[in-house]
């Protein structure tokens, strides 16, 4: 007669058990591990009106910051919802991203200097990385520089993802330099701005000020943007609860295998040999 542990093993009340066994040792990591995030990225849904006046931003996630926009011509300051653009190359999740558009409405060949100035961060509590977006840049404006009162920082920016296409006619290389600390235009068709890229500067709470300049061709509207990640931590059980729901776990699971072992009779899988 063979062993009752190996019938048990060899059946297929045997497979059963290890099922349920893999099953419960997920649910019990569940349990004890309080390190799980949900995590999620929003932009910032409205921007300043108005240029050189000073305007708290929310950034969605419970952060916030504040933006002086300095910019000459017709000085045309709006908001510009983009959808998802650039969700998917970025591998950022969100369903709105709300640019700024800073466009003059100028003649071509006429430039003028253009500044965002974000200062006075106000990190949420459960923000974890600021993202600064930059698109739609003509081929006559100059490159991007950024900086930043925190010395050494840019350089360690990232971009990610890779760039992506606004809309059609804004689809032109872009690139991040952080060497330089420039977003540059790379070589494309004439007359077609520049596509949208994402950098990721870390989180916001190390910054006193972030600053964007470039000499803008006054025919030219530049998109930006101010988002942020958050990372909430999941529910954590006590630890006398956790145990408590792995027993009452392992308990049904008993019960189930015994079932399964009662209707079965024991009997192997196909293959194991005769009993």
């Amino acid at each position: 007669m063979r062993s009752p542990v190996r019938c048990l093993t060899n059946s297929r009340g045997g497979a059963a058990a290890r099922r349920l066994t893999a099953s419960l040792l997920g649910l019990f990591a569940f349990a004890l591990c309080g390190a799980a995030h949900a995590s999620g990225v929003t932009w910032a849904s409205a921007y300043p009106t108005t240029v050189g006046v000073p305007t708290t931003i929310s950034l969605g996630g419970g952060s916030t910051v504040d933006l002086t926009v300095t910019t000459g011509g017709a000085q045309g300051l709006s908001d510009e919802d983009l959808g998802t653009a650039g969700s998917a190359e970025t591998g950022l999740d969100y369903g709105n991203l709300t640019a700024l558009l800073v466009f003059n409405a100028g003649s071509s060949g006429s430039f003028v200097g253009t500044t965002l100035h974000f200062s006075n961060f106000v990190p949420g509590p459960a923000h974890a990385r600021g993202f600064i977006m930059v698109g739609a840049v003509d081929e006559l404006s100059s490159n991007v520089t950024l900086t930043s009162s925190t010395a050494g920082a840019v350089q360690t920016w990232t971009q990610v993802g890779t760039s992506f296409t606004i809309s059609p006619g804004n689809e032109d290389p872009i690139d991040w330099v952080p060497a330089t600390g420039t977003i540059t235009q790379g070589t494309g068709v004439e007359g077609i701005d520049t596509g949208g890229l994402v950098i990721d500067v870390g989180s916001i709470a190390q910054y006193g000020t972030i600053t964007l300049t470039l000499n803008q061709d006054l025919a030219d509207g530049i998109v930006y943007a101010f988002g942020e990640e958050t990372a909430t931590p999941l529910p954590t059980l006590a630890p006398a609860a956790a145990l408590a729901l792995c027993a009452a776990l392992l308990a049904l699971g008993v019960a189930a295998v015994k079932r399964r072992s009662r209707q079965t009779g024991g009997a192997l899988e196909p293959g194991t040999g005769s009993r």
